[in-house]
């Protein structure tokens, strides 16, 4: 039980499967794929299992060692995200920009908070 069996579950076929199935639902009703991490469709945690799917496709491009133990995406779960409309790609230029937002809220605020 508990979370590691979970997580287990989610990365399994059945369970990858059954976040697929809520992600296609939830894009066919919001007409996009961005959620909050803490959304739940269905009970289920598909905005934590979302995020988690985009952190395991950055994991594809590193070294073993910068993983941190995330495994990397499958090729086919790349694809079939792709697929529902999920942009798993890291956008170079727009991380950029948010980095500079976020500078420039630390040096108004005082925090990043």
């Amino acid at each position: 039980g508990g979370a590691a069996s979970s997580r287990r579950y989610l990365s399994s076929g059945a369970g990858q499967e059954r976040m697929l199935e809520l992600l296609r639902a939830f894009v066919a009703r919001e007409g996009h794929a961005a959620m909050p991490r803490n959304h739940v469709e269905d009970g289920e945690k598909l905005g934590t299992w979302l995020h988690a799917q985009r952190a395991r496709s950055a994991a594809r491009d590193m070294a073993a060692s910068e993983r941190r133990g995330r495994a990397p995406l499958s090729d086919d779960v790349a694809r079939r995200l792709e697929e529902v409309g999920v942009n798993c790609v890291v956008d170079d230029a727009r991380w950029e920009r948010m980095y500079e937002l976020l500078g420039a809220f630390v040096a108004r605020e005082g925090h990043a908070d």
